[in-house]
């Protein structure tokens, strides 16, 4: 993995990804406090649903998160690393991509 995805990931974790799972912990322990830590994981996860829950606007803002944020989450983190992969290889000239395809074959060996 390079350093440049690395560096990617670092700064979208602290510009977005850090606030977010502020919030999104934040949202989880108030509701961990009204409908008790299993339901609000349960409902988060999709395992129960929100209707009919004693506590309805907590639940369906744990049934959102669960299907928006987290999905963002790690799609996020994923993304920044693929970008930062794409954009390093993007730089390079199209022979040094070859050779390192070539070489790379070469010290697998052959069958």
């Amino acid at each position: 993995m390079s350093k440049g995805a690395f560096r990617n990931v670092t700064v979208w974790l602290a510009l977005f990804g850090l606030p977010l799972t502020g919030i999104w912990a934040t949202v989880m322990a108030i509701a961990s406090q009204h409908l008790g830590w299993g339901k609000a994981y349960e409902i988060m996860v999709g395992i129960s649903s929100p209707v009919g829950s004693p506590e309805p606007g907590w639940a369906w803002s744990v049934s959102l998160g669960g299907w928006l944020f987290v999905p963002a989450l790690v799609g996020g983190v994923a993304g920044s690393m693929i970008g930062g992969r794409m954009d390093r290889r993007r730089s390079q000239d199209t022979d040094e991509i070859k050779n390192e395809i070539i070489n790379g074959f070469e010290t697998m060996g052959r069958p």
